[in-house]
């Protein structure tokens, strides 16, 4: 199986079974390929590059589904530098409410 095309005269097909438990949208922004181990297995170069742009679902005998697809990292830019842990963040906001009922109690 190369790939999945859906066609229907007056319907519009919005997913793909892949067996009972799982779908593939159609509507996906990016596109994706479904292929069988066999294929992957014969065309493995072929395959890495295309994901490098699209998604390639792997279909394995066994009715085991696998997604294969590059991996992006993200890189540290000065707002990542500048961010603080969840318990400097405690601190910090325990220290504002503290404040704000001290200038509540001394204006009632």
């Amino acid at each position: 199986m190369e790939s999945v095309t859906a066609k229907k005269e007056g319907v519009r097909l919005t997913h793909v079974f892949l067996d009972p438990c799982t779908f593939v949208p159609l509507n996906t922004q990016a596109p994706m390929r479904i292929i069988n181990e066999a294929e992957l297995s014969d065309n493995v170069t072929k395959y890495l590059d295309l994901a490098k742009d699209e998604k390639i679902i792997i279909q394995r005998g066994s009715g085991q589904t696998f997604v294969l697809e590059k991996e992006e990292y993200l890189n540290p830019d000065d707002d990542f530098r500048r961010a603080i842990t969840a318990e400097d963040l405690m601190v910090r906001v325990e220290k504002d409410i503290r404040e704000a009922f001290r200038r509540r109690s001394q204006y009632a």
